[in-house]
């Protein structure tokens, strides 16, 4: 049975799972099941795929209800937005455009493509 994961705010600030199941999934590559993804908070519900949408617009008919300022504000003291930036995740964002920025003049990431082109397994080098 197929599901549709919801949550009203798509980057959240903190994520309340375990390190260790973060560094699982990132190293991994596995897809987290939408039962776990709501047991570890990241999702607020979880519905069958046929009610993604119904859900998505009911709950968006209920924020659009309030007055938007108060929303704006509120989303923006949720993020710990100052000033534009999320003071809190700046470092990582900075370290993730470094590591993108090496890996992508790696021989692995030409691999990785060229793998992919070639419907393919990889033959990772380290590279």
């Amino acid at each position: 049975m197929l599901v549709g994961l919801i949550s009203v705010d798509p980057y959240p600030k903190r994520v309340q799972c375990p390190k260790s199941l973060g560094r699982s999934l990132l190293l991994t590559g596995n897809a987290m099941s939408a039962q776990d993804a709501l047991r570890w908070g990241l999702v607020n519900r979880v519905v069958p795929q046929a009610e993604v949408l119904s859900t998505a617009l009911a709950l968006a008919d209920v924020i659009s209800a309030n007055a938007p300022l108060a929303v704006q504000a509120s989303k923006r003291v949720a993020r710990g937005i100052n000033d534009g930036e999320i003071e809190t995740e700046a470092r990582s964002w900075e370290l993730s455009e470094q590591a993108l920025e090496s890996l992508s003049r790696s021989a692995d990431t030409v691999e990785g493509i060229m793998a992919f082109m070639q419907k393919r397994d990889p033959v990772w080098t380290g590279k």
